[in-house]
């Protein structure tokens, strides 16, 4: 990757916990990665699986055809549809389970015309357990320019196996 670079993002967008380093807050692609993985949590704590809303709408125009998914604590890889699923299936089995991003930071290679994001999350889950949680994101940018979520990678669990892998 060229370098590091974390998204200088729109307050009503980042939650006052979330840091940022100062050195990456320029690069407008790590901004918008880093914003609509933002959006894309706001969209889960919101329970819009269906994607109805604008936000919801607008993580799904970003999803690659070709996406695909993994836990450490389930077995096979998922695509979209099958990660929305297993969202859906947790939010039902834990009604207050939240997300909340305490760093985003996005590493974005131009030339190659690739970009990670890493982001630190705390699961909220029920009668105050709380997991930490790393979460390592692919993006690609196509012809046109835009940079479609290609992989998820979550690498820390739920509280069946402690949240740690």
């Amino acid at each position: 990757m060229d370098s590091r670079r974390d998204a200088d993002l729109p307050a009503a967008a980042v939650p006052p916990s979330a840091q940022h380093t100062q050195q990456d807050r320029k690069n407008p692609t790590a901004k918008g990665i880093c914003e609509r993985f933002y959006i894309g949590i706001q969209v889960l704590n919101d329970h819009d699986f269906d994607h109805k809303t604008e936000n919801g709408q607008l993580v799904r125009s970003y999803v690659s055809p070709t996406f695909t998914a993994r836990f450490e604590n389930i077995g096979e890889e998922m695509n979209w549809i099958e990660l929305t699923h297993v969202w859906r299936e947790w939010h039902q089995q834990y009604p207050e389970m939240r997300f909340e991003v305490s760093h985003c930071s996005c590493d974005v290679d131009v030339g190659r015309g690739v970009a990670q994001l890493y982001a630190e999350m705390t699961v909220s889950v029920d009668r105050g357990v709380e997991l930490g949680s790393l979460v390592k994101a692919c993006h690609r940018r196509r012809k046109d320019g835009k940079w479609m979520y290609e992989s998820f990678h979550g690498l820390r669990g739920m509280k069946q196996n402690g949240g740690f892998v």
